[in-house]
């Protein structure tokens, strides 16, 4: 309780305010401090794996797949994405002075490194990222298949052999994912898919 003459704290068996003598009956109680709102835990990023969809021979968009413990987040680099980016930045350009050649280095470092974003992203604000962005739960998964990128020497011609890297999420409900991606079947990949898939992972080198 406080006097709500002095604003004094008055202890709750008290008749009178020890500081000022007004009675304790006319004395406020202390207004109610509202609780801090609650912040959402943000989910751990694992991996951030960059590929491209395949939908069909000639629809292929990049992507990254984010990894995190439940779930994986398909975050596609539309081409609407790339303009609205390419733009924005564009503008950041300009507006540094930068010419023709320190600009265009801006662009590539930007591009390079664009899917380290998400390793600090809120989930909601990955999939506002663009409308296709898309959540594949890991309890809808049925069987992942990975196939490494790898480059083979051909002879003394030195042309050279690829193998196309391959991702493949199939569904329970049916539904297959296709990826293409150009990393190598490392062990810390092989590692993660096994820790998050089991015995649903059929894994390639």
């Amino acid at each position: 309780m406080f006097c709500s003459q002095c604003g004094r704290s008055i202890p709750s068996d008290a008749r009178f305010c020890p500081n000022c003598g007004r009675a304790a009956g006319q004395a406020v109680a202390q207004p109610a401090v509202a609780p801090p709102p609650v912040q959402p835990v943000q989910e751990q990023v694992l991996y951030v794996f960059s590929a491209s969809r395949k939908y069909s021979m000639f629809k292929v968009v990049p992507c990254y797949i984010v990894f995190m413990q439940d779930k994986a987040v398909l975050a596609y680099t539309t081409p609407a994405l790339q303009k609205a980016e390419n733009e924005r930045l564009t503008q950041e350009i300009k507006a540094q002075g930068k010419g023709f050649f320190k600009g265009s280095a801006a662009m590539m470092s930007f591009w390079s490194t664009y899917g380290q974003q998400y390793y600090n992203m809120p989930v909601q604000a990955l999939l506002a990222k663009d409308p296709a962005n898309a959540v594949v739960p890991y309890a809808a998964v049925a069987e992942v298949y990975f196939r490494g990128y790898s480059e083979t020497s051909s002879g003394g011609d030195d042309s050279a052999s690829v193998t196309q890297g391959k991702f493949r999420f199939k569904l329970a409900n049916g539904e297959t994912l296709e990826f293409t991606h150009s990393s190598s079947a490392r062990r810390d990949i092989q590692d993660l898919l096994t820790r998050l898939f089991g015995a649903r992972l059929k894994f390639k080198r």
